[in-house]
Formats: C-alpha cells, structure tokens, sequence
C-alpha cells in the first residue's frame, strides 16, 4: 500500500484560518461597497418629493432590522453549520439581496429585496468578527479591529445613517428654507455649501454640531497652503484637546457614532490610545467636511458659468446626477496636495525617463485633463463618462472619504437646482474670490440670486 501523498499546496492554504479572515474581511469590503453603492443610487431620486423621501426611510428601516435580527443568529449558525456553510449562507443572502435590489420593479419588492440583503449583511457581519478574531495574531487584530469596523460599519452603519438624515430632510430644509427667507442676494457657501457637510460629518462623528465654529475656524488654519507652519500647529495641537476631551466623554456615555465606537472598542482595550483616536478624528473632520463644502459651491459655480449643463441637471433624467458629479470632481480637482513618489526603478512616461531614485510629483488635475483619457478635456460635459478620474487619488492611496463625498454631492446636486429653478450668480463669475493658496481649491464666497 502507498503512503498517504502530502495535501496539495492549494489545500493547506485553504485550511489555513488566515485565509478565512481574508475571505470574511473581503466579504466586508464588499458588503460596505454595495450598500454605499446603493444608497447612493438611491437618494437623488429618493428626495426628490417627500413620498420618495419616507420611502427611502422606510427602506433603511427595514435593512436595519433585518440585520439586526440576523447578527443575533449568527451564534447558532456557527455552531450548527460552522464556519463556511455559515459564511456562504450570508454571502448568498446579500448577494442575492443586492441583485434583486438591483433588478427590483416595484417598490414592494425592493423593500423585500432589501431586507434578504439585510439578513445577509448581519450574518456577514457577525460572522466576520467571530472569525477574524479567532484567527489573526493579538498584535494584528488590536491594529486591525478598527479597519474591521469601518469595513463593516461603513456599509451598516453610515449608508443606513446618511439615508435617514438625507431621506427625512433634516439636514436639507433648515438650510434651504433659511436662505430662501433671507437676503436676496445669499452666500450659497454660508448658507448651503458649509453647513450640509459640516452637519453630516458631526452627524457621523458624533462631534456636537454646535461647535462648528469652533472647528471651522481651526480647519481654516490646517489647509492654507502658505500658512504660518507654528499657527497651523497650535490649532492642530488646539483641536486635538477638544477631540481628546470629546473621546473621553464618548468613553463614559457612548453614543451610535464613530468616536463611540473607537472609544469603546479601540481606546477601552488599549489598542488606541485616546490621542491617535484624537488625530484619526481630526483628519476626517477637517478632510470630511471642508472638501465637500468646496466642492459643492466650485461645482454650483460651474454649473451657473455653464447654462446648458445646469439645464441638463436641473431638468433632466434624475440617474445624470451621479455622472455628472464624476464630471465636476474631474473638471474641477479641487485638491491640490498633489503626491510626492520617489521612482523605484528607472521608468518612461511620456517619453520622459525618470531614472531610479528621482523625485515625481504627480499632479491629479493635468491627469484629469488628459487628452488620451478625455475626449475635449478642457470642456465640462455632464454627459461624460468619466468616472476613471483621479480626483480621488488612485491604487492604494485613494481618499477614504470618496463614498460619503459622492453622496453628499449627488444629493446637493440633485436637490438644490430643481429646489431653486431660478439659481444664478449674483456677480460675474470673474469677480469671485478663489482660494488659489488652500489645500483645498474653492471660492471664499458665492452670491446667488433668485
């Protein structure tokens, strides 16, 4: 008789549990993506009327419980069927969830549809915890846990989040029916562009809404580009008390938010400490609320300097909005920390060589009006495909926020136009001050009129 042959390499590998938690924490990525993807399909039509808008929250609702009920089961299932046939019942569930949302044809059945993805969005999610704690090494898991959490939380808990604040108009009407009662002319970035994301990423965050100016004013010293470097230091160093106080208050009564959750997760058991949650808080306070706020008043700029393209979003297929926000984030780039990468190996672009060890600052705006990517790049068209831009960054080093940042702008867009039907400069668009020595590209101020 022959002795047993060795498994085949493939075989040890998929018996090894790391393995398991790549393809669970894989199965978080994508969960988040298309819950986000979804929501954010979903909202510009969703508030369009107050009935799509009580829709959406009902639709959020019943995700919510769904997955609820399903995270609760996950114990059992893990111990009745295991590991695998548990994770491939709820990778099933989603999927199957998510294709019939996709494909749904009433309403009725979408918000059947999204119930099956809830179910199978809570099993995953259990699941994904139970196994990648068991798996990886305490050194992996204690620096992992929050990159876990935000897979998984992204997709549960802030898709769900931003449908019930977009859906039921609470960040929307106070802002719109302020500006409308006051002045005529308004500052569209005082009254609209500012205070929607700001209250969106407090929302989020769990950062009181009431200290906004607070933090406005510190961010308006972190993103000048020429700035005094001790002054943008003192109001890091002065934003950072105020986050570590706020993280601390988060430790003691949690709330349903971010620093909540890294609070009670992350600082409790020691794998953060209370001042790299600060300095995680900052970073997307300031970058979440002050890129969108930008981009929100540049992008309406352009739209007024550009009638038939307002029409086109103003009065169009409500599906344009999403392409034509990939247009604006393309024509406008409005970030202008460009990457700094040393050439690893000697390389051609263009017909440059770039030998090894040379500096390369690679400048996202000239990439976003790139002949040979964009058919008359210099031109705005919100009938242009052009989702390939590198607004975002691009591989490894994409902004973190883009998601949220894609909703916040497609809701705006798709909202505030048919809002406002008779929106337009209240100056001539040479007359506008931009902030040509910020970080992040924009206009001081816009008046508009109606």
């Amino acid at each position: 008789m022959n002795p047993p042959s060795d498994p085949p390499a493939w075989r040890e590998l998929l018996g090894r549990e790391h393995l398991g938690a790549v393809i669970v924490l894989a199965g978080g990525v994508l969960v988040g993506a298309i819950n986000i993807y979804l929501a954010a399909s979903l909202l510009p039509t969703a508030v369009a009327d107050l009935g799509g808008a009580s829709f959406y929250a009902w639709n959020m609702t019943v995700y919510l419980v769904a997955m609820v009920i399903a995270t609760t089961l996950t114990g059992r299932l893990l111990s009745r069927w295991g590991n695998v046939g548990a994770y491939v019942l709820g990778f099933a569930t989603f999927t199957a969830g998510s294709l019939a949302c996709a494909l749904s044809p009433a309403m009725a059945v979408l918000l059947v549809s999204r119930g099956v993805q809830g179910l199978g969005a809570g099993l995953l999610s259990g699941l994904g915890f139970a196994v990648i704690r068991a798996a990886l090494p305490a050194r992996l898991w204690t620096r992992g846990a929050a990159l876990i959490s935000a897979m998984y939380g992204v997709g549960n808990f802030a898709g769900p989040a931003l449908g019930g604040l977009f859906a039921q108009f609470g960040a929307w009407r106070p802002a719109f029916e302020e500006m409308l009662a006051g002045p005529n002319p308004a500052d569209l970035v005082e009254a609209i562009a500012l205070p929607v994301p700001t209250l969106v990423i407090c929302e989020l965050l769990g950062v009181p809404y009431a200290d906004r100016a607070f933090f406005q004013r510190v961010a308006g010293a972190l993103v000048m580009d020429e700035g005094d470097p001790a002054q943008a230091m003192a109001a890091s160093e002065e934003l950072n008390v105020y986050l570590d106080a706020l993280v601390e208050a988060k430790n003691a009564e949690p709330g349903d938010d971010v620093l909540s959750r890294l609070a009670v997760e992350q600082y409790r058991s020691g794998a953060m400490t209370r001042r790299e949650i600060s300095t995680m808080g900052q970073l997307l306070l300031v970058a979440g609320h002050d890129t969108t706020a930008n981009m929100i008043a540049l992008g309406t700029a352009a739209l007024l300097a550009h009638p038939a393209q307002l029409a086109a979003v103003r009065d169009g297929d409500p599906g344009l909005v999403a392409g034509a926000v990939e247009e604006l984030l393309r024509y406008l780039s409005i970030t202008h920390t460009e990457a700094r990468r040393v050439a690893r190996e000697d390389l051609e672009i263009g017909g440059r060589l770039i030998r090894k060890g040379e500096g390369i600052i690679v400048v996202k705006s000239i990439a976003n009006r790139d002949p040979s990517a964009f058919t008359a790049p210099d031109a705005l068209d919100v009938h242009r495909r052009a989702r390939h831009h590198v607004a975002f960054g691009y591989g490894a080093h994409q902004y973190l926020g883009q998601p949220l940042a894609r909703v916040e702008l497609q809701v705006v867009y798709g909202t505030l136009y048919r809002r406002v039907p008779t929106l337009a400069l209240a100056v001539p668009l040479e007359h506008l001050t931009f902030k040509h020595h910020a970080v992040f590209y924009g206009v001081s101020e816009l008046p508009v009129t109606w």
